[in-house]
């Protein structure tokens, strides 16, 4: 609760300091500072912006973010006693539970140490196998320790991993030896992969459960006992939080769990996680018996607890109240009025302080940490007693033995005690004497430094050093360069030596990281580095690991392997090796002296994403061959949403090209290396910022080529060096004769060629503003440049031009004019009207209403190279947008001598106007490119933007064939009749959909992606959202999604840029398949009970989970087994990574199943469907252990026994696949399966397979 029963003498005097080598970089960039939308945005993960500490007698424990050492230092004079290495940053306070101390790393390890000498004990890696990936610039693992370790009773809890879509843990272990006792490895699989926990902070517990903090959002409770998931919850911030809620702090107190962060305060029943009992002001709070202490920014106050919760439940009554009289200024008043009257009800004292960083109490105290120093209350009455200034602010704050022990953001930790002392003592981070002599050899490792970064020309990102011996090299490349380093060596001793030099010259941790592996099984992150070198190449000539695998660290588009052995190779035997890295279709390789280079180049088939919508045809669409199957986390980190716009907003896309991506801020562009997240360059230009876009009411005012970006602001284009960011050209719109300005409008590049519009904003009113800072657009003229020459190359003039509607082939430029003559309008309605002759019925009613209404426009094709005019016809774009709720402008896309107009709608909330028809109306129009005649046109009813894969529109939830407009079909899973082919985003959705030739990605309330080759429906990766328009983004290879949910308040564990990678050594996530329609008569149907969703096996056979996933019935495939389950009975899911199962040929069917399940109903057949025969597979595997004779069942088919007495473990002992089939069983409309038990343990399913034998054969 914050608290100690110790009484703390004041005054307090300044003791000592101990300093950091540098400034803790937290694991989360914080939101920016200025208000959006009216709301002061708050960090709400902030355990780790400061080095907390732990106090035990005279000694003082804390880990460190910047050197990654778990420090031990005199709690009274602060010299350093020992120190223990880990290999990645030690993010929270250890905890001091007898004679040990026990803690977590980045590096997926919690170890437990002796208090008094630092001896290793025992180690616990949480994650299956050491991986690592770039987070923020650290190497850390796939599954850091992120919660702080919870020692209760001889057992030690705690959580691993930050995203689900990666798995997290929750583990508990025997706190003596570190032996497992429980491991709760299937939160993540929740729901199809939808549960968001994020184990981030403290965790917490009472008698029976156990509570894990969750990042952003409110925490999980678990049973403590055996790792059960009791519940997750989420409240609306407008309404049962009252307010905004969530973060990784809690207190139990009172049967509750008070969860704060940066905002509010709410209390959650411990036992049901349902919200009720006090809604609490606040950022910080203490409790001490009946009372509690709250700092909120303004004050510290004390309140009486019950009293001041009571009152919290009369107030909120009144904020969800406010909302139905926000139109009545004296209701509203009023209701303010009893609001702060209820916020004074149990106030006991108020002490007016500008901090919320960090609160405790002692026996006779409350000390509060702000901005800039410290102050101290006295408990009772409030009355200040101490105060002291200290740089930085205060974030960390404990009391032990007559000492306050302050940690700062500065990384400094500072101690203060009774009796005044003369100066305090400083203890410095680092030591000024060199970490290696300066000898022959030295020489030698600083001349081979100065020879690589000079063949190289790296100066920044990472280097690895492959067998790094004593680290020489390592220090000498930071010394010389902006590189970080991560150096891998495998002789323990010199790993330790190496460390211990480093830290103590200030470098370790923050620019050079070792890694002790015998180097067969380094997991590094794919394509982190920049540059390869190695220290045991230079001394010894020999690679200490396989070239070949040495290839998959070096970054595409730039990164250097560079290697020299003057005293045992050749520089063209050195360039044998690097030929071995199979990287020669993309590598360049070149000698100079005793040195060998090779530089790699792209990937092949890879796309870019070079304008807003992808590329100069606005398909929404990359080339990217790479991007498919499953996902997995490449880097993540920066930028963060303190530099991101407000996701309503709705800024230009980002883009990415050549192995960089480009993301628009305020008022600058910012670039980041897009396979390690190297931030690159910053241009500031005030006023480039272009918002709006949203429903393509705005176009993007970036474009990027391989070696430049394009930014508009104003009249200018300015021309930036993609590499560096330095202004290569500016570039101006031409003005009219009128006299009136003009800006640039739309802005395109291909082939050597800019392009731009000459266009006539006005900023809306706000009032008519929907999304982002709207304007009026008026565009006149339409421009190309000729970037050899600078020069522009033509420019074509005329009213009305759609600028957002500007596409381009290789050779053609197409538009929308919205100025028509009347004989082109007359001759458009000429032609429907003899399409109105076809018509009858209700469908010619509406045809003929529409020719009184139409919509009639100019379709416009210029040749790109001239700028001459090739056709102009007229096009009746009648309900091409605007149409019901999110309908969007008009907006056209080239493909493959095809011109596709449609419309940019955008429809997160809109489920209900789709499925009641209002969207049925909503048209696609094709073009020829080669004349502007109608190919097609048809009422779609889409809900979203429409995308082009291939030969494919995706208007969802539909396909269409591009060329002939002909729904796209596919081979039905269950019927294996020709059915519509759709898909569905079960969640919230308001932005649009990207696409490769393989995959979609979009939001799904979480991030969302769908694998077009297997087709398995809809997967997810959660605990993060996506922005409001466009955000995912393939290319290069990679998904790159740039932070873009800024000044969201929503419940969400998660704000970063993430970058994923295909990773074909993984299972493919949990989707949800979406399949409306007749599902009878069944041809194939495959059902796996329990499993958290579906998927498809090796064989192409579809997996429908059961109980189906959550969903709100709109077009996922659902269907009711109709089971009946014995007491006690119940589905159940193993992670199928942790158990082995013999013989299964798809372990993750048998890893789930349904315990005491008796009865259940398969729907096979229609109504009007004649009987037929089927096989059917049954599906078993034990694994709990209980032994032969205990679990035995019969097996009835149709009221028909099958099978009697089946006993799992007899035939195939625990662990192991088991499979049954029956053949020619005759079933009339619905299968009935049931189990009957005979033994003392109830029935176990797995998996059902129905196969109808009337098709083919059954295998």
């Amino acid at each position: 609760a914050g608290g100690t029963d110790e009484v703390l003498a004041v005054p307090l005097f300044h003791h000592w300091t101990r300093d950091a080598a540098a400034t803790p970089q937290p694991a989360w960039e914080g939101p920016r500072e200025t208000p959006i939308e009216g709301k002061v945005m708050k960090h709400r993960v902030t355990f780790d912006d400061a080095h907390q500490v732990a106090v035990s007698g005279k000694r003082l424990y804390y880990g460190s973010i910047v050197d990654h050492h778990l420090y031990c230092v005199d709690a009274v004079g602060g010299r350093t006693l020992w120190t223990f290495a880990t290999e990645g940053p030690i993010r929270l306070a250890p905890t001091l539970a007898g004679d040990r101390v026990y803690f977590g790393s980045d590096d997926g390890c919690v170890y437990c140490l002796e208090a008094t000498t630092g001896k290793l004990v025992w180690r616990h890696r949480a994650g299956p196998r050491d991986e690592r990936l770039l987070a923020r610039g650290e190497m850390i693992s796939r599954w850091p320790i992120r919660t702080g370790v919870l020692v209760e009773e001889n057992v030690a809890y705690f959580g691993a991993g930050i995203f689900p879509h990666e798995t997290v843990y929750l583990i508990a272990v025997d706190a003596t030896s570190g032996e497992p006792i429980w491991k709760n490895d299937r939160i993540s699989q929740r729901d199809a992969g939808r549960d968001d926990l994020s184990p981030q902070g403290y965790l917490l517990a009472n008698q029976d459960m156990l509570f894990v903090p969750s990042g952003r959002t409110l925490p999980a409770a678990f049973d403590k006992a055996t790792g059960k998931y009791e519940y997750k919850r989420t409240f609306g911030w407008r309404n049962t939080a009252g307010g905004v809620v969530g973060g990784a702090q809690a207190v139990l107190a009172d049967g509750q769990l008070f969860s704060f962060g940066a905002h509010h305060m709410l209390a959650l029943d411990q036992a049901t996680g349902d919200a009720g009992y006090a809604y609490l002001n606040g950022r910080q709070l203490v409790l001490r018996k009946e009372k509690a202490f709250i700092a909120n920014g303004k004050e510290v106050i004390a309140v009486d607890r019950q009293r001041h919760a009571e009152a919290s439940r009369q107030r909120q009554a009144l904020f969800v109240a406010r909302r139905a009289v926000r139109n009545d200024p004296k209701k509203l008043d009023e209701i303010n009025r009893q609001m702060a009257a209820h916020a004074e009800t149990g106030v006991l004292w108020r002490a007016a302080f500008a901090g919320d960083a960090a609160l405790i109490r002692t026996a006779n105290l409350v000390i509060a940490g702000g901005n800039g120093g410290v102050t101290a209350w006295n408990l009772e009455t409030g009355q200040q007693v101490w105060t002291t200034e200290l740089a930085g602010e205060a974030r960390g704050l404990a009391v032990a033995n007559g000492g306050l022990y302050v940690s700062t953001t500065t990384g400094a930790i500072h101690c203060f005690r009774a009796g005044r002392r003369a100066t305090a003592t400083r203890v410095a981070a680092s030591s000024s004497d060199a970490p290696y002599r300066d000898d022959a050899d030295g020489r030698r490792f600083a001349d081979a430094a100065h020879q690589i970064l000079q063949q190289s020309s790296a100066d920044r990102g990472f280097c690895l050093v492959l067998g790094a011996g004593d680290g020489r090299l390592a220090y000498e490349l930071a010394r010389n360069s902006r590189l970080r380093i991560y150096a891998v060596e495998e002789n323990l001793q010199q790993v330790a030596m190496a460390r211990e030099r480093l830290r103590r010259a200030g470098l370790y941790g923050r620019r050079i990281v070792l890694f002790h592996s015998d180097l067969s099984g380094t997991a590094l992150a794919n394509y982190f580095a920049n540059l390869v070198v190695s220290q045991q190449m230079f001394q010894s000539g020999s690679l200490p690991r396989s070239a070949a695998e040495l290839g998959r660290y070096v970054k595409p588009c730039g990164g250097v392997v560079c290697l020299a052995a003057p005293q045992t190779k050749t520089a063209e035997q050195l360039a044998t090796t690097l030929r071995e890295t199979y990287l020669r279709d993309d590598a360049e390789i070149s000698t100079t002296g005793d040195w060998a280079v090779l530089r790699r180049g792209k990937l092949s088939g890879v796309g870019d994403w070079s304008h807003q919508y992808g590329n100069v045809g606005n398909t929404s669409f990359s080339r990217d061959y790479r991007v498919k199957g499953s996902l997995g986390v490449l880097w993540y980190g920066d930028p963060g949403p303190s530099q991101m716009i407000n996701r309503h907003e709705a800024a230009s896309a980002p883009l990415t090209t050549n192995g960089r991506f480009f993301v628009q801020g305020e008022d600058n562009v910012r670039a980041y290396d897009a396979y390690n997240g190297t931030f690159l360059w910053t241009y500031q230009n005030p006023g480039a910022i272009r918002t709006g876009v949203f429903n393509n009411n705005e176009t993007s005012n970036l474009a990027a080529s391989d070696d430049a970006l394009y930014v508009v602001a104003g009249d200018t284009c300015t021309e930036l060096d993609a590499a560096t960011g330095a202004v290569k050209a500016r570039y101006r719109s031409p003005q009219a004769d009128d006299g009136v300005p003009r800006s640039w409008g739309f802005v395109a590049v291909h082939d050597g060629v800019l392009y731009g519009t000459s266009t006539i904003r006005s900023e809306l009113a706000q009032a008519l503003r929907r999304r982002g800072r709207t304007v009026g657009a008026s565009t006149d003229a339409i421009f190309a440049v000729d970037l050899s020459t600078q020069k522009r190359a033509w420019t074509y003039r005329a009213k009305n031009i759609m600028h957002v509607t500007i596409a381009m082939s290789d050779q053609r430029m197409f538009f929308v004019e919205s100025t028509i003559s009347q004989e082109e309008r007359e001759a458009l309605l000429r032609q429907d009207k003899s399409e109105l002759r076809k018509l009858k019925g209700e469908a010619a009613k509406r045809k003929a209403e529409e020719l009184k209404q139409l919509d009639v426009r100019r379709a416009v094709c210029l040749d790109r190279k001239s700028g001459e005019q090739v056709w102009s016809q007229p096009i009746d774009v009648t309900n091409v947008s605007g149409i019901s709720a999110g309908g969007g402008n008009i907006c056209l896309m080239y493909h493959d001598n095809l011109v596709v107009i449609c419309g940019a709608n955008a429809n997160g909330h809109y489920w209900n106007q789709f499925l009641s028809g209002k969207f049925s109306q909503r048209r696609i129009l094709v073009l020829n490119a080669a004349d502007g005649k109608k190919r097609w046109s048809k009422d779609a009813n889409y809900m979203n933007r429409p995308v082009i894969v291939e030969d494919q529109i995706i208007a969802e939830p539909w396909s269409f064939q591009i060329a002939t407009g002909k729904e796209r079909t596919r081979v039905h899973p269950i019927t294996g009749e020709e059915s519509p082919w759709q898909f569905s985003r079960p969640g919230h959705h308001c932005g649009i959909i990207t696409a490769t030739p393989n995959m979609m990605l979009f939001r799904s309330g979480f991030i969302g992606y769908y694998d077009l080759y297997s087709d398995s429906g809809t997967r997810h990766f959660a605990g993060q959202r996506l922005g409001c328009w466009v955000n995912a983004i393939p290319g290069n290879g990679l998904v790159v999604i740039p932070e873009a949910s800024a000044g969201c308040v929503c419940l969400f564990s998660i704000t970063s840029t993430v970058v994923l990678e295909p990773r074909e050594d993984r299972d493919p996530a949990w989707g949800i398949y979406s399949a409306a329609g007749p599902s009878t008569p069944v041809k194939r149907l495959a059902v796996n009970l329990g499993a958290p969703g579906d998927r498809r096996d090796s064989l192409g056979t579809l997996w429908l989970s059961y109980p189906r996933p959550r969903t709100r019935g709109r077009m996922e495939y659902v269907f009711d087994l109709k089971p009946t389950l014995a007491k006690g009975g119940g589905y159940y899911a193993e992670h199928h990574e942790s158990v082995e199962i013999k013989e299964a040929v798809t372990p993750w069917v048998l890893s789930s199943g349904a315990r005491g399940l008796t009865r259940f109903e398969l729907p096979l057949l229609g109504k009007d469907d004649p009987p037929s025969r089927y096989t059917i597979k049954l599906h078993f595997a034990e694994l709990d252990p209980h032994p032969a004779g205990e679990r035995v069942f019969d097996i009835q088919l149709q009221g028909a026994v099958v099978e009697r007495g089946l006993d799992i473990t007899a035939e195939v002992g625990r662990g192991a696949a088991l499979v049954r089939t029956f053949r020619g069983i005759e079933v009339n409309g619905r299968l009935q399966v049931e189990l009957v038990p005979r033994g003392t343990q109830p029935p176990l399913l797995c998996g059902v397979e129905v196969i109808s034998e009337d098709d083919t054969a059954a295998p």
